[in-house]
């Protein structure tokens, strides 16, 4: 159950605030893997809510981390070019990977050149089913946004991709721009060993209330609050998205 008792919430007067705190949090996830001699894997974000915490990890934090040890994966992706503004991957690249010189074997983008969505979903479950070599893919952290309908990653309230059980990515066709998605499933997003909630801006204020006040009605309208993990979920939140006054 979402609730703040159980599921940490953390809120920040400004974004700089809270991307600061969610790259910090970041960074003593990664050293926990990889001092247990395992490469990090994690699935990022995309939109605007992770772009400063990403160049943050780039400049203020680039020291901290062996990051030849870091593996980058993707939560969704909008079914555009790589190098198209609107690109998920462009966004991150720019931000961060570029900046950390990230090996090129360490990023692990979601394809989007096949013609038909569908196949570039089943191949980067192929990409995923090669690099965990499990039964589910186990990320160790995920980053996800909030979107003021409610989405999260590219899974959208009524959408049948909610009730995925079997693949570990779909392609999704919704009613935003670009309309045509690649999005993690629920089964892979809710077996990561953490997963951190992004989100600032008072558009976020109804959904953040409703998943922590009243977490059943949430998960009847809102695919953020159907993820729920076993390992540690934190949402870093600024007071615009939370409703607080500081």
């Amino acid at each position: 159950m979402m609730n703040e008792a159980r599921h940490e919430v953390k809120v920040y007067n400004t974004p700089e605030d809270f991307s600061r705190a969610a790259a910090e949090e970041f960074i003593r996830c990664a050293e926990s893997a990889i001092a247990h001699d395992n490469p990090f894997a994690v699935a990022l974000a995309g939109g605007r809510s992770p772009r400063m915490m990403y160049e943050l990890l780039a400049h203020d934090y680039a020291a901290k981390l062996d990051w030849h040890r870091v593996h980058f994966f993707w939560g969704d992706e909008r079914y555009v070019s790589h190098d198209d503004p609107q690109s998920n991957y462009r966004m991150a690249k720019e931000t961060m990977l570029d900046a950390l010189k990230i090996p090129s074997a360490n990023i692990h983008p979601m394809p989007t050149h096949f013609g038909d969505p569908n196949e570039a979903a089943i191949e980067y479950g192929k990409t995923l089913m090669k690099f965990f070599s499990r039964q589910i893919a186990r990320f160790d952290l995920v980053l996800l946004g909030i979107g003021a309908d409610g989405h999260t990653a590219s899974l959208f309230p009524g959408d049948s991709a909610l009730l995925e059980k079997e693949a570990w990515v779909v392609a999704v066709h919704a009613e935003v721009q670009p309309p045509v998605r690649l999005s993690l499933t629920l089964p892979v997003i809710n077996s990561a060993r953490n997963i951190f909630f992004i989100a600032a801006g008072e558009e976020k204020q109804n959904v953040v209330e409703t998943m922590l006040g009243h977490p059943e009605k949430a998960r009847q309208h809102f695919p953020a609050a159907m993820v729920r993990t076993n390992g540690r979920l934190v949402m870093f939140l600024d007071v615009r998205a939370r409703g607080v006054k500081r």
